[in-house]
């Protein structure tokens, strides 16, 4: 499998009106900031993020696009496409480790 993109909710990424640069809410936390965390395989089957019976390889790493408060947005198998992904939508990625 090249690309597992099986949750991409552009309507979430770009339903707040957020266009170019970071518009930020009273707590100065930017409102498009996003976090690319890399996931395992059976970590993305058993929280429900993709369906159990999905073909992936499961030594291969995986990176999740999630929201500020931590929704995930979208999950892809290669790290740059992640970030291509986000700036896209005008989102503002940020690896979390």
């Amino acid at each position: 499998m090249t690309q597992v993109e099986l949750q991409m909710q552009t309507k979430q990424m770009t339903g707040n009106g957020v266009q170019g640069a970071a518009q930020f809410n009273a707590n100065g936390i930017a409102q498009n900031l996003v976090y690319v965390r890399e996931t395992p395989a059976a970590d993305l089957m058993t929280s429900g993020l993709i369906p159990a019976d999905a073909k992936i390889n499961p030594v291969h790493k995986y990176f999740v696009l999630c929201a500020a408060d931590g929704r995930p947005l979208a999950v892809l198998d290669n790290r740059d496409l992640a970030f291509a992904a986000a700036r896209e939508h005008d989102m503002l990625p940020v690896s979390v480790h």
